[in-house]
């Protein structure tokens, strides 16, 4: 996502919807006071949005605890294909974070 910031005005340019700035938008719709703190309150609520992981690794986290658990009824063959599904899980989220770390760090340098 790119990100263009004026005095009154912001620019987002994505290839896909984001949620995370439905989301914004949403909320703003919902209490237009928040026009009033400013381009850069929304800029900065766009981008809590955008990397707000906490859901995804609360998930992986009641996953994890599940297969833990003693009182799992599930065949080995179940339980390492949950494994597996985890590790999925993981590497999809690490290749998100890592670029957005990368254009993050880039684009307040610049700024």
């Amino acid at each position: 996502m790119d990100l263009f910031i004026g005095d009154n005005y912001l620019v987002t340019f994505h290839l896909k919807p984001l949620l995370s700035i439905e989301t914004v938008q949403q909320r703003l719709l919902q209490h237009p006071s928040g026009f009033n703190k400013g381009v850069s309150y929304i800029a900065y609520a766009v981008l809590d949005q955008l990397v707000d992981y906490f859901p995804i690794v609360y998930e992986i986290e009641d996953k994890l605890n599940e297969i833990e658990s003693k009182d799992t009824k599930k065949s080995i063959a179940l339980l390492m294909n949950d494994v597996f599904d985890i590790q999925s899980d993981l590497l999809k989220l690490r290749k998100t974070i890592l670029p957005e770390q990368h254009h993050s760090s880039f684009s307040l340098f610049r700024l």
